[in-house]
């Protein structure tokens, strides 16, 4: 393990809301594609106009997702973000040939496309939404989660997070840091809306360059699990800290249905009456099964 580096200490400048320039990003493929066009869709009923969408697919699923651009919703290739080093398998799309490291799944690459999507999109922000939700209210995102020039770095803490994958993901995230171990990390860093700043990508980018003397995505790929949002919030919170510019909530704003068991008209009709006022965002879990037209119907009337 090499000797803990400080992470260079830089201001991010203060931006009136007007004049930040934020940019919603999506990974997403073939599988996903009947989601992401529900969450296109709410995105231009529920999100003002200002804010543009950027959708990032594989090479291989342009043609497939190409009917979703528009003049605020553009598709974008994750090739544009990744290096030259890492290739699609056709014949296996849930994986990448590395020639740094062994195949690297999928999953894992649309968490890379996160961390670099400022490598293709001109933006001073970027909020990271998954292709599995979808908005049913109005959402500003800059009048709710941006305070006194900080983005909102969503964070909560207890007791239920002393689990065996949040101890490998802070585990892997203070490999890649070069921090000390926490003994017990009690800290979540995952929601449906998770905010970058530019600024900080890109001094985490150059931060483990400095500390692994590589490309910051070779560590990476070579890992077995990972969290792009517990590898940024790490990041925040132990390095950057005041100077990240963003500051911590937990309040909750997505209403989830994280079961496996399919919701049938009246499960979903009760869940839609029993969401929070403040819940913008719907997730129901895609291996629950629930039919995509019955979401429509109940939640759009369509």
């Amino acid at each position: 393990m090499p000797a803990v580096r400080q992470a260079d200490r830089f201001t991010v400048p203060t931006v009136p809301a007007p004049l930040l320039r934020l940019a919603f990003i999506t990974p997403s493929y073939f599988k996903d594609f009947d989601r992401c066009q529900l969450l296109v869709e709410s995105f231009d009923r529920y999100v003002p106009r200002q804010y543009h969408h950027y959708v990032l697919v594989p090479a291989r699923d342009e043609k497939l997702f190409k009917p979703l651009n528009s003049s605020r919703t553009h598709v974008v290739l994750q090739e544009d973000v990744l290096p030259f080093w890492l290739k699609h398998v056709k014949r296996a799309p849930k994986f990448w040939l590395s020639l740094r490291s062994m195949p690297v799944r999928g999953w894992i690459i649309q968490q890379l496309v996160k961390l670099n999507a400022c490598a293709a999109i001109d933006a001073d922000a970027f909020a990271c939404i998954d292709s599995g939700c979808f908005f049913v209210q109005p959402f500003d995102p800059l009048a709710v989660h941006y305070r006194d020039g900080k983005l909102l770095l969503f964070r909560e803490q207890g007791p239920q997070f002393l689990t065996k994958d949040v101890s490998a993901w802070h585990a892997v995230s203070e490999k890649l840091l070069g921090t000390p171990h926490l003994d017990k990390p009690d800290r979540s860093y995952v929601s449906l809306v998770v905010y970058f700043w530019r600024h900080v990508l890109r001094a985490l980018q150059n931060h483990i360059e400095a500390v692994h003397g590589t490309d910051w995505r070779v560590p990476i790929v070579r890992q077995r699990t990972f969290s792009e949002y517990f590898l940024y919030g790490a990041f925040c919170d132990d390095l950057l800290k005041e100077s990240a510019n963003q500051y911590r909530d937990d309040r909750l704003f997505a209403h989830c249905h994280w079961g496996t068991v399919p919701l049938g008209a009246e499960g979903l009709r009760k869940m839609k009456a029993e969401m929070p006022s403040e819940r913008v965002l719907v997730m129901i879990n895609e291996k629950s099964g629930t039919p995509l037209e019955l979401i429509r119907e109940i939640f759009f009337g369509l």
